[in-house]
């Protein structure tokens, strides 16, 4: 790159998201490389080009949970009025129960429902830790503008 300041060019880092790629969305190995070049570029003083094309945090519901969860409706005939939990069945739970916390609820109709209290999933990078790897980030991008 030639500047006034550098007519004969230098050099500079250019960073992208690939958009093809969950839709650009950043997780724990994402935050990871773009520290670890937007750290390199403070550190050698050089110019970082972000080209921005992404989602923003990959927050997620895990796939093998999003694929047999159910909904408690509030009013199974008006869903309309809303809901008070979702839940796995007894035979989903058995199979996917690693990807989630949940507690047995036994309804009065004998049934058995395991309402889902947090989702783990079994890959990672689904959940609000891909947020601390952006606030890493902003942060060296802030003492990079201060230097």
């Amino acid at each position: 790159m030639s500047t006034p300041e550098f007519p004969m060019g230098r050099k500079l880092l250019v960073i992208a998201n690939d958009v093809t790629f969950k839709a650009g969305s950043f997780g724990p190995r994402e935050d990871a490389f773009f520290l670890a070049v937007t750290e390199l570029a403070c550190a050698k003083k050089l110019p970082l080009i972000y080209l921005a094309a992404n989602s923003g945090a990959r927050l997620g519901v895990a796939e093998e949970v999003k694929a047999c969860f159910k909904v408690g409706w509030s009013d199974e005939i008006s869903p309309e009025n809303g809901f008070q939990y979702i839940y796995l069945s007894p035979e989903d739970y058995e199979r996917i129960g690693s990807s989630v916390i949940a507690h047995e609820m036994k309804l009065t109709s004998g049934e058995t429902r395991w309402v889902i209290d947090t989702i783990v999933g079994k890959e990672d990078g689904i959940g609000v830790e891909n947020l601390t790897g952006s606030g890493a980030i902003a942060g060296a991008y802030s003492r990079a503008y201060n230097e």
